[in-house]
C-alpha cells in the first residue's frame, strides 16, 4: 500500500494503480480510504467496469443508495452486462430482498447460462427463500463440482429439506462424486430425517474398512447409536475407531461421551485427558472435559476448563456460551453474563440453545419482555430441550399467561428432564391457581 500511495501522489489519476489500492484497502478494512481514493478518479472514467468497481466500493463503505442509483444507470445503458446483474443481486441479498436477488441472478444466468456459480448462487436463494423444490430445479440446469452439490444438499438438511437434500445426493454421484462420500453424507441425512436413527446405518453397509471415508463411518455409527440411547454400541464402535485412527479427534470425544451416558464418569474424563496429551489445547476436546466435569459434579472444575477456552480463543462461542449461561443460572455477575451470551451469538447467531441463554439472563435482569421475545425466537429456531420449555414456562408465568406457561411446563416434562420432579412441581402449583 505505501508503494502504491507514493506513485498515486507522483501520477495522480492512474486507474489500474488506483483499482488495486482500493482493494488493497478493502481487504484490511480501510472502507473510507478506499471510497475517498475512488472519488479521484476522473469523471471522464466511465467504461460500465470502471463504474461498476465504483459500484462495489460504495456498497462495501455502506453508500448502498448511492450504489444502488449507479448501478440502475450501468444496466440501463447495458442490459445484457452480467457482472452488473450478479452485483445487483448481491445488492439485493445485502438488503434481505430475497425475490429481487433471485430475478437478479436469473436474469445474470440468462445471460451466461453455463456458469456453474450462478445457477448455485440461485439455488442458495431459493434455500433461503424456503423454496428447495425451486433450488432444485437450478442446480439440474448446470454442471457444477461435486462438492457444490454436496454443499448444497447439507444446506437443504440443515433446514429439514431432506427429499431434495437426497435428490442433491444424487446429481453429485452423477457427477463424479465419490461413492463412499455421497453414501456417508447420505447416512446422515437418514438418520436426521427418520424417527428411527439406525435408518442411517443401511447407506454405510457399502463402504468397505479400506475406504478413505471408514474413519467418517466409524464416527457416524458412533452418533448413530448414541441417538438411539444404544450407549454400549455406541462406545465399542467410537472405541474400535479410536484405536484403529487414533489421528482423528472426534473419536476420541465420541467414545468419551458414551462413557459418560453409561456412568463411567471417571473412565470418560481420564480418556479426554490423554487425549489432549496429543491434541494439547484442542478446544473441541477441551470443551469435551468441561462438559465431563459440569456432568460429574465439579462445576468449579468445569468453570475453570470453560474459562481457559475463553482466554486461548475468546470468540469460542460454546464456552462463551457456557459460561455465560452458568452465571446468569447462578443469577450472578449477570452483565457479564450477558456480554459473554452477546459475544456467542454474534459469532453463531441462529443457534437456538444461545438464543435461550439469552432469554434467561434477560429474565434474570428483569427485562422480561426482551426475554418473552427471545425465548420464541429460541422455540421458532428449532429449539426443543426441555430446559427451554422449562424457561418458556417460567418466562410465560411471570408475565400472566397462565396457559402458555401450563404449555411450557408441560412440553418440558414430556421431554423428560433431569429435574423432572422440579417442573411437576411448578405445573402443579400453577394449575392449582
Amino acid at each position: 500500500m505505501s508503494l502504491l500511495e507514493t506513485f498515486l501522489k507522483r501520477n495522480p489519476g492512474s486507474r489500474d494503480v488506483t483499482e488495486e489500492l482500493v482493494r488493497l484497502y478493502l481487504q484490511t478494512g480501510q472502507g473510507q480510504k478506499a471510497a475517498d481514493i475512488l472519488a479521484k478518479l476522473p469523471e471522464t472514467d466511465q467504461t460500465p467496469d470502471a463504474e461498476l468497481f465504483r459500484v462495489k466500493v460504495l456498497s462495501t463503505v455502506g453508500h448502498n443508495a448511492e450504489a444502488a442509483e449507479l448501478l440502475r444507470q450501468i444496466l440501463e445503458k447495458r442490459p445484457d452486462y452480467y457482472d452488473a446483474w450478479e452485483e445487483l443481486g448481491h445488492s439485493h441479498l445485502r438488503e434481505k430482498n430475497l425475490e429481487e436477488a433471485a430475478k437478479a441472478f436469473e436474469q445474470a444466468a440468462r445471460l451466461a447460462p453455463d456458469n456453474p456459480e450462478i445457477w448455485f448462487r440461485i439455488a442458495l436463494v431459493q434455500i433461503e427463500r424456503k423454496l428447495p423444490a425451486e433450488a432444485v430445479k437450478a442446480m439440474e440446469k448446470t454442471s457444477v463440482s461435486p462438492e457444490l452439490y454436496i454443499q448444497t444438499a447439507l444446506l437443504m438438511a440443515d433446514r429439514d429439506y431432506f427429499r431434495e437434500a437426497e435428490q442433491m445426493l444424487d446429481l453429485a454421484a452423477r457427477n463424479g462424486a465419490n461413492p463412499d462420500e455421497v453414501s456417508l453424507f447420505l447416512s446422515v441425512i437418514k438418520q436426521e430425517s427418520s424417527k428411527d436413527p439406525l435408518d442411517g446405518l443401511e447407506p454405510l453397509e457399502s463402504i468397505p474398512p479400506t475406504s478413505a471415508m471408514y474413519p467418517g463411518v466409524m464416527q457416524q455409527k458412533s452418533r448413530i447409536y448414541l441417538q438411539a440411547k444404544q450407549y454400549q454400541k455406541a462406545y465399542e464402535i467410537a472405541e474400535e475407531g479410536r484405536k484403529t485412527f487414533p489421528d482423528r479427534k472426534e473419536l476420541w470425544g465420541l467414545e468419551s461421551y458414551a462413557l459418560v451416558k453409561l456412568k463411567k464418569m471417571a473412565e470418560a474424563e481420564k480418556l479426554i485427558r490423554k487425549a489432549l496429551e496429543s491434541f494439547p489445547e484442542d478446544e473441541d476436546l477441551l470443551f469435551t472435559l468441561g462438559t465431563l466435569q459440569e456432568e460429574s459434579g465439579k462445576k468449579d472444575d468445569a468453570m475453570e476448563t470453560m474459562e481457559s477456552i475463553i482466554k486461548v480463543n475468546p470468540r469460542n462461542f460454546q464456552a462463551l456460551n457456557y459460561v455465560g449461561y452458568t452465571l446468569a443460572d447462578k443469577n450472578t455477575d449477570l452483565e457479564r453474563a450477558l456480554s459473554l451470551i452477546t459475544a456467542a451469538l454474534e459469532e453463531s447467531p441462529d443457534t437456538d440453545y444461545i438464543v435461550d441463554s439469552l432469554a434467561w439472563v434477560q429474565f434474570r435482569l428483569g427485562r422480561i419482555e426482551e426475554a418473552w421475545n427471545s425465548i420464541n425466537r429460541c422455540i421458532s429456531l428449532g429449539g426443543d430441550d426441555p430446559a427451554i420449555w422449562e424457561h418458556y414456562g417460567d418466562i410465560a408465568k411471570v408475565m400472566g399467561k397462565r396457559e402458555e406457561a401450563l404449555k411450557g411446563y408441560k412440553k418440558s416434562i414430556a421431554r423428560e428432564p433431569d429435574n423432572i420432579a422440579k417442573v411437576r412441581k411448578k405445573l402443579l402449583e400453577l394449575q392449582k391457581k
